[in-house]
């Protein structure tokens, strides 16, 4: 949390020097974390004079807000933070400063490597700055493939195979959980 302090304060101060107000969109719509979001922009707030309109944007509609607020707002304003293709998005349409990025990348020094080289932009600056990762995976209770011999779950028709094989809701027990409706994952 230290580092996303340290980098949310280097970014919107790198993109706003001479601004008053910033509009950060964020993906994180939980109560808890918009709370603790708000308390970080006010920490930001008094340290700088800049205030933080903080918006929260659900994962699944960040990619459509893009067009919307690239009509109303000028992104050099724009912090954000909401994946990786709703910043390519941006970089991709010139929304995006991949100097600067490159800049803050260089002067922080501590970013996920794999996610920077995704971001890379044709210029050789970023178009934005990595400073978390999330990891999309299937976790899976190994000993229950193996009693029943189903392999790893690494096609997806093996993963077809084991949610079939270890269906069971009458014990409640399912063999597979996906995310909710219209998830962009």
């Amino acid at each position: 949390m230290k580092k996303f302090i340290v980098l949310m304060m280097t970014v919107l101060l790198s993109v706003v020097i001479f601004t008053q107000t910033i509009t950060f969109w964020h993906t994180q719509v939980e109560s808890d974390r918009q709370q603790r979001l708000r308390a970080l922009a006010q920490i930001f707030e008094a340290q700088t004079g800049i205030k933080v309109n903080l918006v929260p944007i659900e994962e699944n509609e960040i990619l459509e807000q893009i067009p919307q607020g690239s009509s109303i707002w000028n992104f050099a304003r724009f912090g954000g933070r909401g994946g990786i293709s709703p910043i390519l998005l941006l970089g991709s349409q010139g929304f995006m400063d991949t100097k600067l990025n490159a800049q803050i990348i260089e002067d922080f020094g501590d970013v996920y490597e794999g996610v920077a080289r995704l971001m890379k932009a044709p210029d050789g600056g970023y178009y934005g700055i990595p400073f978390h990762a999330w990891v999309q995976g299937i976790w899976y209770k190994q000993n229950l493939f193996e009693e029943r011999d189903l392999g790893e779950p690494t096609s997806w028709y093996n993963i077809l195979t084991a949610a079939k094989a270890l269906n069971n809701p009458e014990k409640g027990f399912y063999g597979i959980v996906l995310p909710k409706s219209g998830c962009i994952y």
